[in-house]
């Protein structure tokens, strides 16, 4: 029985506001104000098709229209109050991974404690820009991958050695989560990170 209470809604919705309109209130008034001076001024009277054409049709439509209008807004609402939350979740399950990358950064640093610290972090790197990809696309994986000469060479360095490399894709990966909470990258699929 939900649909036949549905119904009732969305009619009780739409006669409300076909009766603010037909009894005169807001825009449909000054309809009702201008029949009314047409008629008085010009010594002409509408057809009852008119009348019926104006104050049935025209106004039910426009009663259409304002029931569904009031029930997108409202969607609409509580889609953007949600959307928040969401980015935040989506951020939050990326933080796990960029925790690894910044463990890495001081694995690297000591090579007789963690040898294989090097072969890690490039896993890490092809593994993170595949998430990112294929959670986010393309522009996100850019994001993360690209590094900017001027972020090593202000350093004093020409290139970027492979650990400068991976503190930048981390640094990257920081900028992105952010991103990711404020909305400016949605996810493409539901799968988790």
């Amino acid at each position: 029985m939900p649909v036949v209470a549905d119904l009732l809604s969305f009619l009780s919705a739409v006669f409300w506001r076909w009766q603010s309109w037909a009894g005169g209130s807001g825009t449909g008034g000054a309809v009702v104000v201008i029949v009314g001076l047409y008629e008085r001024l010009s010594g002409h009277h509408l057809s009852k098709r008119t009348y019926v054409g104006i104050f049935v049709a025209a106004f039910l439509l426009c009663a259409f229209f304002l029931a569904w209008r009031d029930e997108h807004t409202k969607a609409e609402e509580l889609r953007r109050s949600e959307h928040p939350l969401a980015w935040q979740r989506n951020a939050d399950e990326m933080e796990q991974w960029r925790e690894r990358g910044v463990t890495l950064i001081w694995q690297w640093q000591l090579p007789a404690l963690f040898p294989n610290a090097e072969a890690e972090v490039n896993a890490w790197r092809e593994d993170m820009l595949a998430r990112i990809t294929r959670k986010y696309g393309l522009r996100a994986g850019g994001v993360f991958n690209t590094l900017e000469p001027s972020d090593f060479i202000g350093a004093g360095a020409q290139t970027a050695t492979l650990q400068v490399q991976h503190v930048l894709r981390v640094g990257n990966f920081n900028r992105l989560i952010g991103m990711v909470s404020r909305g400016e990258f949605r996810p493409l699929t539901d799968t988790p990170f």
